[in-house]
C-alpha cells in the first residue's frame, strides 16, 4: 500500500465569448508580364473567434497572404491566417479558438493569346488537300482565359471537314469552340 498526499487543483471558470470577423486577403507580388489576375475567391469570408473577452475584443479581422512571385498560373491554396486589430497591428494571442483552421484562397491567373483557326480536313481517294484552295476568315482570334488552359494551345480546330463531300458550295460557316473558362476578345 502506498501513501497518498492530498493535491490541490485549481479550476478557473470563465465565460466563453465569441465574435465573427471578416477574412481579408493581402496579395504581395504580381503576376508575370503578359498575364492578368482574375477575381479573388476566399472561403470562408468570415470566421468565428471564441475565447476570453479580453482576448477576442481587440480582434478586428483575420488575414491570409498570397505571394504571387510572377505567377503564370492560377493560385489555389489552403492558407493559415493571422489576427489583426482595428489599427492593422498583428495580434500575437494564440489562445483563441476558431471555427476554421485554414482559409481556401483561389486567384485565377489569365493570359491573352492569339489562336490560329484551323480545320481538320479528312482526305480520301480523289479528295486530297493539294486539290483544294482554302482559307478561314478570320484566320485568328484573340482569347483570354486561364493560363493553364491557354499556355498549351496555339490553335482552335473548328470542325472535321470530309473533302469527299466538297460540292459546289464555296462558303461554309462554323461556330468557334472557345475553350472552357475562356473568353473570345475578337
Amino acid at each position: 500500500m502506498s501513501d497518498r498526499t492530498p493535491s490541490v487543483i485549481t479550476i478557473n471558470v470563465a465565460e466563453l465569448y465569441h465574435k465573427t470577423v471578416d477574412v481579408r486577403c493581402e496579395i504581395s507580388g504580381n503576376v508575370a508580364e503578359g498575364y492578368s489576375a482574375g477575381e479573388l475567391q476566399v472561403s470562408p469570408t468570415e470566421i468565428e473567434v471564441r475565447g476570453d473577452h479580453e482576448d477576442i475584443d481587440p480582434v478586428s479581422y483575420a488575414k491570409v497572404t498570397i505571394n504571387l512571385d510572377n505567377a503564370e498560373s492560377t493560385f489555389t491554396g489552403m492558407l493559415d491566417y493571422q489576427f489583426y486589430d482595428a489599427n492593422d497591428q498583428l495580434l500575437e494571442n494564440t489562445s483563441l479558438q476558431t471555427t476554421e483552421e485554414t482559409i481556401q484562397v483561389t486567384l485565377p491567373v489569365y493570359v491573352t493569346r492569339e489562336l490560329q483557326l484551323t480545320m481538320n480536313f479528312v482526305e480520301s481517294a480523289g479528295a486530297r488537300m493539294y486539290n483544294v484552295d482554302w482559307g478561314i476568315e478570320p484566320s485568328t482570334i484573340l482569347v483570354s482565359g486561364p493560363a493553364d488552359v491557354l499556355n498549351s494551345m496555339d490553335s482552335i480546330v473548328l470542325d472535321d471537314f470530309n473533302l469527299a463531300e466538297l460540292g459546289s458550295t464555296t462558303n461554309y460557316s462554323y461556330a468557334i469552340p472557345i475553350p472552357e473558362g475562356c473568353e473570345n476578345l475578337s
